[in-house]
């Protein structure tokens, strides 16, 4: 049990958490509305900070923020009450991350796997060192093409669900939606389909952004714990 210094550090930091989950949603609105209208790229880039904070803090973290972010997108720009139907996909990136961090741990998690002595790191064949970073990188990349497919689904269902006959009323999937259309695709497949070519990008850059902006805000706050163990 930790007691002294290290405890009342914990305590802070697990304190923090509720209000870096509503920063965090924030920080996805901002992200989002940042590419679509100051860059003009037509990504969603709304789960950022969802992937980020289920580094962190964990599930009920990253869920949280995913939850949270559609109601301020809402009170940004009202899109009509149905669309917060879509926190629920926000919310399933978090524990889709969360299930990888289950079944990577070493890979995932900061801090896990063997300890390593000072300078042995420094001092490994290059092969070693390179290793690790390179496990990361395919299982973030494995993150990235399964939440792509989970989100473009639970999106695409979402979307026929508010309007079973208009579709979305999202303008940036027009151009693929437009396609499939003429192809007299079931609405539920053209809704889930037109999302994916979106997602393919979205979601690399959501879960590494997510993960890096995670390390930071990890390293910044000193924790000797790892994420994703409350």
């Amino acid at each position: 049990m930790k007691t002294g210094p290290e405890s009342k550090r914990d305590w802070k930091r697990i304190a923090a958490l509720p209000l870096l989950c509503l920063g965090g949603a924030a920080l996805n609105v901002l992200t989002g509305n940042f590419f679509r209208d100051a860059l003009g790229i037509p990504l969603f880039m709304d789960t950022l900070f969802t992937v980020a904070m289920t580094f962190y803090g964990g599930p009920l973290c990253g869920v949280l923020t995913g939850l949270l972010t559609n109601p301020i997108v809402n009170m940004v720009r009202f899109y009509g009450w149905a669309d917060l139907l879509y926190a629920f996909c926000n919310a399933a990136a978090a524990l889709v991350t969360a299930l990888f961090i289950r079944l990577f741990p070493a890979e995932l998690r900061f801090g896990a796997g063997t300890a390593v002595k000072t300078g042995e790191l420094e001092t490994a064949p290059f092969n070693n060192r390179l290793r690790p970073l390179m496990n990361t990188l395919v299982v973030l990349l494995l993150l990235s093409f399964v939440m792509c497919i989970v989100i473009s689904i639970l999106g695409g269902l979402t979307a026929v669900l508010i309007n079973p006959f208009g579709g979305s009323s999202n303008s940036d999937l027009d151009i693929f939606r437009l396609a499939l259309l003429r192809k007299n695709l079931p609405s539920a497949a053209t809704e889930i389909l037109s999302r994916i070519p979106i997602n393919v990008i979205d979601r690399l850059l959501s879960v590494f952004g997510g993960y890096g902006a995670a390390a930071l805000l990890w390293r910044s706050a000193g924790a000797a714990a790892i994420p994703g163990d409350r």
